[in-house]
């Protein structure tokens, strides 16, 4: 694919926790860039740095060194014009899709809630917008409006109920969408189900970035444009995601492909 341009970026970035003999690095010196249009995926074992980096690339943790820019602008605090345009311009989808709804809701007015939040219901057009969305954006993860709207999370299984949530994620339609291991508590079907949802998205919305925080190598490998491999808060090797996989060149990787292989 064509890359667009940088969406965002990292520069520097380093995170250190804990003081004198108990300071941890966790994440060490990264630079990362993700363009308009793009899935990127962060790969690498538990205790890598994946979620501290992602937390600081959302704006959520402030990295003790480094900075971030969103859109072309500096995210540095709360007020800032990066943060407030992350804010208004990513969606999150999360690795457990029963924690971000809300039992008690129909899928309708989960999904709607972000559009509500943003647009008010004040006039009838906002309501027939808000509808209208909710459909159009649940029919492109692969689930029909007439049978799941009125549904609640209980009656959904982990795979409808993530792919309603990536359908949620699309709703203020984002510049990003970041995936934190969104296919680990379904089972094979929902994951290959998943993955045909994210696909219709991409193909649907090109210029939509996607970053996927993953250890699946499987699902790295059919989503990916590029991928960055992280182990103990280091870098140690990005590009296509076709080379990492196929000609990977630190230790690191090849070990890391090598388990998938088992």
């Amino acid at each position: 694919m064509t890359e667009g341009q940088i969406l965002l970026t990292g520069r520097g970035i380093q995170q250190v926790f804990g003081k004198g003999r108990g300071r941890q690095i966790a994440v060490d010196e990264v630079n990362i860039e993700v363009h308009s249009g793009q899935c990127l995926a962060l790969i690498g074992g538990s205790g890598s740095g994946k979620s501290t980096l992602m937390r600081i690339l959302l704006g959520l943790d402030k990295p003790t060194s480094g900075v971030v820019t969103f859109d072309g602008e500096l995210v540095e605090g709360r007020r800032s014009a990066g943060y407030q345009a992350l804010r208004r311009d990513s969606s999150l989808v999360f690795q457990n899709p029963f924690t971000s709804l809300d039992p008690r809701w129909t899928v309708f007015r989960s999904m709607a809630e972000p559009l509500n939040i943003r647009l008010g219901r004040h006039s009838r057009k906002n309501s027939l917008d808000i509808d209208r969305k909710t459909r159009e954006s649940l029919s492109l993860v692969g689930l029909d409006p007439a049978e799941f709207l009125e549904r609640y999370p209980a009656d959904l299984s982990g795979g409808q109920a993530q792919r309603v949530a990536v359908a949620r994620a699309l709703m203020t339609d984002p510049k990003l969408i970041v995936a934190d291991e969104p296919m680990s508590a379904v089972d094979v079907v929902a994951r290959l189900q998943i993955l045909e949802a994210l696909a219709a998205i991409r193909q649907a919305r090109p210029e939509t970035s996607v970053i996927v925080i993953s250890h699946d190598l499987g699902v790295v490998q059919r989503i990916a444009d590029r991928i960055v491999v992280l182990h103990e808060g280091k870098v140690v090797e990005s590009g296509s995601a076709n080379d990492v996989l196929n000609r990977p060149k630190a230790v690191y990787t090849r070990e890391l492909i090598a388990a998938a292989s088992l």
